[in-house]
């Protein structure tokens, strides 16, 4: 459970890393239907596409890492107690709660700065 528990966390937290820095550096240049963050509001104009991606991927990155840490050093530490079987189940619903929750902030973030129209605030 040991080895399983760390890989899968390790990379699954790399990749949620990794693909921040993609949605943050290297967006999407034209909004499509096939990639990227798409939602009704990050698809009003490139200005909203552009404002999303650089949000979600910046916050990808800061969670992927600050929880990569903290997991890593979590599971470490804890491999030979009795807890560890329920930290596996935690960190596990921390990883899929991330995007859930960045994107909630994004949507969040989409409707302070621009208009329901896509105008900037």
């Amino acid at each position: 459970m040991f080895n399983y528990l760390l890989l899968s966390t390790a990379l699954t937290l790399l990749l949620t890393i990794m693909g921040g820095f993609i949605f943050w550096k290297i967006p999407p240049r034209k909004i499509n239907n096939i990639y990227g963050y798409r939602t009704t509001m990050s698809q009003k104009n490139q200005d909203t596409w552009n404002y999303a991606h650089t949000y979600f991927g910046k916050h990808a990155v800061i969670c992927g890492i600050v929880i990569f840490i903290f997991a890593i050093f979590t599971i470490l530490a804890l491999k030979n107690t009795s807890i560890f079987d329920i930290l596996g189940y935690i960190i596990i619903a921390v990883q899929a709660a991330i995007p859930v929750i960045i994107t909630f902030l994004t949507e969040w973030a989409l409707r302070k700065k621009f208009t329901k129209t896509g105008q900037r605030i």
